[in-house]
């Protein structure tokens, strides 16, 4: 691996990207916290060839990671524990809330009795469960690229037994959900975006502003013909 990466940047190898097909990207937008909620699997690969199944349940709008849970199967009681864990976090943080959309794959751990049950005997909020590009024309992509986020982590500490990784993703979650600030939600972390009472991530206007205030500030500057050259 190394070798081959030598030599691509000997040979000023790239790859090439190609982008996404417009007419296929259909993005969801919301416009505050637990409206869309979503749910996925990822594996890290532990020695001998077992694999832990990492579910979590991620706020469309915050990106913030509501639950999650860890096991050496992919089945319905992962999926129902990580579920239970962010259906706790919707309730302590908005307690009057009372439906939310929870998108999923199509995995057996998100399709079975476990699951239905669990989310039909919740009393409040009222979770509505859709297929992701069957029931509604979006793709899981928000969870997957929560996923890819955590799994950087991951790669960095390689943790290599069940117990490691559970208290690994604990610190990691952590560190995801309340001190790193997010890209996409212009310097704040997930959690701050998800409970914050106003949130307000536009900032077009006061780009504009700052834009044409430092044009305004560049052409009040007069410095002499020696120092300009």
């Amino acid at each position: 691996m190394s070798t081959f990466y030598k030599y691509t940047n000997l040979l000023s190898l790239k790859r090439k990207w190609r982008k996404s097909s417009e007419e296929n990207y259909n993005p969801i937008i919301t416009t505050k916290p637990n409206e869309f909620i979503h749910i996925d699997t990822t594996f890290w690969s532990l020695p001998n060839g077992i694999k832990a199944a990492i579910i979590l349940v991620c706020d469309n709008f915050s990106k913030a990671i509501l639950g999650w849970n860890v096991s050496l199967k992919k089945d319905g009681e992962n999926a129902k524990a990580a579920l239970q864990n962010a259906v706790e976090s919707i309730q302590k943080q908005y307690p009057d809330l009372q439906t939310a959309s929870l998108i999923t794959d199509g995995g057996g751990e998100n399709h079975n009795m476990l699951v239905e049950d669990f989310l039909t005997n919740i009393e409040a909020p009222e979770i509505i469960k859709l297929l992701a590009l069957k029931e509604v024309k979006f793709s899981n992509s928000a969870v997957e690229a929560v996923n890819k986020i955590i799994k950087r982590y991951l790669r960095k500490k390689l943790p290599d037994t069940l117990d490691q990784l559970i208290q690994c993703l604990k610190e990691i979650i952590n560190d995801y959900n309340t001190i790193r600030p997010h890209g996409s939600l212009l310097g704040l972390t997930p959690m701050e975006c998800y409970t914050s009472e106003s949130i307000n991530l536009d900032f077009k206007q006061q780009k504009l502003e700052a834009k044409k205030n430092r044009i305004q500030q560049n052409q009040s500057v007069n410095c002499g013909i020696d120092v300009c050259k």
